[in-house]
């Protein structure tokens, strides 16, 4: 890998937030599908004010880093990455990932974006494991998260509840060795 393609996938970048990225952020702040897809959250809209806080206040920090999707072709915002609970004596971590518009989804945009927070957590942040919580009636993300690597370890029994329906969510992961094995 050379260092100029640590940001850059064959769909999309990771970017950090923008002020211009508001309007857009806004919108998926306002769809209830996409907040639902969000797991452990109650879906809520957000006014301006509150999805500028939220949207530029993510950045980087000890335990956590954030960034943004974007497309290489026009550099258009499609989602976020982020990875959190970072435990750096155990070299671990969480992730998460969205797509915001419903029509860019099932484009590759989440599977390059996940390809590529995977080469930064272990390639540049030394990372050993990086693991995932996803609803088990997401059929679709479980399918590329398979597909890119990531274990079923666990079910977490009853803890999705949408429209009085009880679900379970998937606990996953992929360790450093895993990736690499596939990636070389």
């Amino acid at each position: 890998m050379s260092f100029s393609n640590l940001f850059h996938g064959t769909l999309v970048r990771l970017a950090a937030a923008t002020p211009d990225d508001l309007p857009i952020v806004s919108g998926w702040s306002n769809d209830a599908e996409f907040l639902r897809r969000l797991q452990f959250t109650a879906a809520k809209p957000l006014n301006q004010s509150e999805a500028a806080e939220s949207y530029l206040g993510g950045g980087h920090g000890h335990s956590h880093t954030h960034f943004r999707l974007r497309t290489l072709t026009d550099d258009r915002l499609v989602g976020y990455v982020v990875l959190y609970d970072i435990y750096w004596n155990l070299q671990t971590a969480n992730v998460g990932i969205a797509i915001g518009n419903p029509a860019d989804r099932g484009k590759g945009y989440g599977r390059d974006g996940m390809q590529l927070i995977l080469r930064y957590a272990f390639n540049e942040l030394n990372l050993h494991r990086v693991g995932l919580t996803v609803l088990e009636r997401n059929h679709a993300a479980r399918k590329v998260y398979e597909s890119l690597g990531f274990v079923i370890e666990g079910v977490l029994r009853d803890t999705d509840y949408r429209d009085g329906v009880r679900g379970n969510d998937i606990q996953m992961s992929i360790l450093a060795h895993e990736w690499r094995a596939r990636t070389t």
